[in-house]
Formats: C-alpha cells, sequence, structure tokens
C-alpha cells in the first residue's frame, strides 16, 4: 500500500517537474505581451460564454412564469 502511494507521488512530482519545463519553454518561446493577449482573449470568450449562458437562463425562466400565468379552462357539469 505504501509503495504505490509512493508510486503515485513521484508520478506527480515528475508530471509537475514536467510541467514547469514546458511553462519554462514556453516562456522563452513566447513573448510575454503575446501571452497576455492570449489570457485577455481567453477572458473574453468566458464573459461571451457566460453572456449566452444568462440569456438562456433568462428565457427559460422567462417561459416558465408565462406557463404558470396561463389561464385553464375547466369544464364544470
Amino acid at each position: 500500500m505504501m509503495a504505490e502511494r509512493e508510486k503515485r507521488r513521484s508520478e506527480g512530482e515528475r508530471l509537475d517537474e514536467m510541467g514547469e519545463q514546458f511553462r519554462a519553454r514556453m516562456d522563452r518561446l513566447v513573448p510575454a505581451e503575446f501571452r497576455r493577449h492570449m489570457m485577455a482573449a481567453n477572458r473574453e470568450f468566458l464573459l461571451a460564454i457566460r453572456s449566452l449562458l444568462d440569456t438562456q437562463i433568462e428565457r427559460l425562466d422567462r417561459k416558465e412564469k408565462e406557463a404558470g400565468r396561463k389561464a385553464t379552462r375547466v369544464n364544470v357539469e
């Protein structure tokens, strides 16, 4: 059990190290200004998706309210 946990921990550490190496290489290859622009573009994209979702949720809420307000015909004998 302990050996398996150690193995997983060491695999995680290796992945962390590989991630750090990748980031270091990217920092050398990709200018900081480009990274800033990409982060800003990613944020704007996510805000656009949020706006789309908010609009769709509002439409669903309106439809639910309208459905609840409609008169129902009841036949009385």
